[in-house]
């Protein structure tokens, strides 16, 4: 298939692969949900915490929900509008 752009910025190119890729949106429920998945399998693979970028609070609710659900452990950092979830590895 063919697949046109109307204008060539970063905004178009990032929709449209969101588009075809079904990513969802950035800041959208599915998305964040998809990092703390992705943060889980890192912080058990690696055994270090791994940090997650800056949500709003009804969406690191979900992502500490997930966490928990998955046996982990995980806090929020920082303040405002840089507050983020931090994922820690399992204990031994």
């Amino acid at each position: 298939p063919v697949h046109v752009l109307r204008s060539y910025t970063a905004q178009q190119i990032e929709s449209f692969f969101r588009t075809l890729f079904a990513l969802g949106e950035p800041g959208g429920e599915e998305h964040a949900l998809r990092e703390a998945e992705a943060a889980i399998e890192d912080a058990t693979e690696a055994g270090t915490p791994v940090e997650l970028p800056p949500r709003p609070t009804a969406l690191r609710r979900l992502q500490h929900e997930l966490v928990a659900r998955h046996g982990l452990i995980s806090e929020s950092r920082g303040e405002g509008e840089l507050r983020r979830v931090l994922v820690h590895p399992p204990r031994c």
